[in-house]
């Protein structure tokens, strides 16, 4: 079976049903204001051989948090920030350490994972949950991202040959 393709996660203009319910697993904050979502450029997922693929085009490292960038980060307000949040819905995640056990925010060690690799954060949690519920292996291809960084960031995670920069 051939991989059937979601542009923009989409399917007939609306978030891929899957897809939708992922992303709310990770993303969704109890009550607002919430932060806008992971944005993915193409999802291809073949059943029948058990993979899924996140496809980001266009993704730079490093990049930003929008909540660290304007000091509104909850995992800051221990060095005086104020949050617009009690607390990170990535990090809330209840499969964050198990995924991503190596990333870090320390900022007494300028440590900011989350940040530095922030859009690609979104996408390996959200990508994961949705893999997850798909019974699939995970990939993630960002050809334009800086293959140092990226490999940086696959080296945080629980399967860093999940990323590449190519069509492998």
């Amino acid at each position: 079976m051939p991989f059937k393709e979601y542009p923009q996660g989409r399917d007939s203009g609306a978030l891929w049903a899957p897809w939708k319910k992922a992303k709310e697993a990770v993303e969704l904050y109890p009550s607002p204001p919430q932060e806008p979502g992971m944005e993915v450029g193409l999802i291809r997922h073949d059943a029948e051989a058990g993979i899924l693929e996140l496809r980001l085009p266009g993704l730079k490292l490093p990049s930003a948090c929008p909540r660290f960038a304007s000091r509104a980060c909850p995992r800051m307000e221990p060095m005086g920030h104020e949050p617009s949040q009690a607390s990170c819905n990535y990090w809330d995640y209840p499969r964050m350490q198990e995924l991503a056990p190596g990333v870090e925010l320390y900022p007494e060690w300028q440590r900011f994972d989350c940040h530095k690799y922030y859009p690609l954060f979104q996408a390996w949690l959200c990508g994961s949950e949705l893999a997850g519920s798909l019974g699939c292996r995970l990939k993630v291809v960002l050809p334009d991202a800086d293959p140092k960084l990226l490999r940086v960031f696959a080296s945080l995670c629980s399967d860093p040959e999940a990323f590449s920069n190519g069509d492998s």
